[in-house]
């Protein structure tokens, strides 16, 4: 869901924010919710992401893909493994040059909708910050309609 023009406030984070520029990641944060390699660290959201080109960001999404790929059983989970893949590369790279995370006050997932207790909630208060809205845990068309539609921002564009 996009309530703001992106493109400008992309531009604007990343003109306001120090090392953005030159991160090989800007990301969603999807939470520290997982149980991961660096505890505390947050997950990379892949359903919105910015690719510095460049040979560093080439050779974390070629780990990423070949891990997926040899991972016996693999799960599908591929923000898992694109934040432990940018962990193993965090020692040798400087950290700061890999990801940068997108303010989740500005642009946020579906941890926006979660209630404390961890249940989903229909009703929507957007914030005058908000820019975006991935909807990454609302499952299904319908329920993503069905939220749009309660909070009045569902509109049909006319040809």
């Amino acid at each position: 869901m996009w309530f703001k023009n992106t493109r400008v406030e992309l531009a604007r984070f990343i003109r306001g924010t120090p090392g953005a520029r030159d991160a090989s990641i800007v990301a969603l944060d999807d939470g520290d919710y997982r149980t991961m390699t660096t505890p505390g660290t947050p997950t990379i959201c892949m359903g919105f992401v910015l690719l510095q080109k460049g040979p560093l960001t080439v050779e974390i999404l070629a780990t990423a893909i070949d891990t997926m790929k040899s991972t016996r059983n693999f799960d599908g989970d591929d923000q898992k493994i694109i934040t432990e893949v940018v962990q193993s590369f965090s020692p040798r790279a400087h950290a700061e040059k890999l990801v940068r995370y997108l303010p989740r006050d500005a642009f946020a997932n579906g941890l926006f909708l979660m209630t404390p207790a961890r249940t989903f909630s229909y009703e929507l208060s957007i914030p005058d910050s908000m820019v975006m809205l991935h909807a990454n845990w609302m499952i299904g068309m319908k329920k993503k309609i069905d939220v749009l539609q309660r909070n009045n921002l569902l509109c049909s564009i006319e040809p």
